[in-house]
C-alpha cells in the first residue's frame, strides 16, 4: 500500500472536493431522522450542509492524504468544512468515495 503526502496536481484536489461534497450531500438528509431516532435535544451538526446544498464546498487542512487503492482521502490538521453560512472544524476528516482517479 502506497500513501502519498505530498502536494497532489490541482484536478485531482478538485475530484477530492467534489467527492467530499457528494458526502456530505448524501450524508446531510439522513442526519435529523438519526438525530430523532436519538430521541437528542441537541440540534443537528449537519443540519446546515442540507440547508446549503447548492452553495460549493470549500475544504481547507494541513496536509490531505489520498490513497486511490483504498478509495479514501484523508484531510488532516486543523480541517476546516465551509458551505454556505455553515461551517465545521475537525482535527481529521476521511472521504471514502468510489469510480475511478481522475486523469492527471
Amino acid at each position: 500500500m502506497t500513501a502519498r503526502t505530498h502536494s497532489m496536481p490541482r484536478l485531482r484536489q478538485g475530484a477530492c472536493l467534489a467527492l467530499a461534497l457528494a458526502l456530505l450531500t448524501a450524508l446531510a438528509p439522513a442526519a435529523p431522522a438519526l438525530a430523532q431516532q436519538a430521541g437528542s435535544s441537541v440540534p443537528n451538526a449537519l443540519q446546515g450542509f442540507a440547508r446549503n446544498r447548492d452553495q460549493p464546498v470549500r475544504i481547507n487542512s494541513n496536509t490531505l492524504e489520498v490513497r486511490d487503492k483504498d478509495k479514501v482521502a484523508v484531510f488532516a490538521g486543523n480541517v476546516v468544512v465551509v458551505q454556505g453560512d455553515t461551517t465545521m472544524r475537525s482535527p481529521e476528516l476521511m472521504v471514502f468515495y468510489e469510480g475511478e482517479a481522475a486523469p492527471m
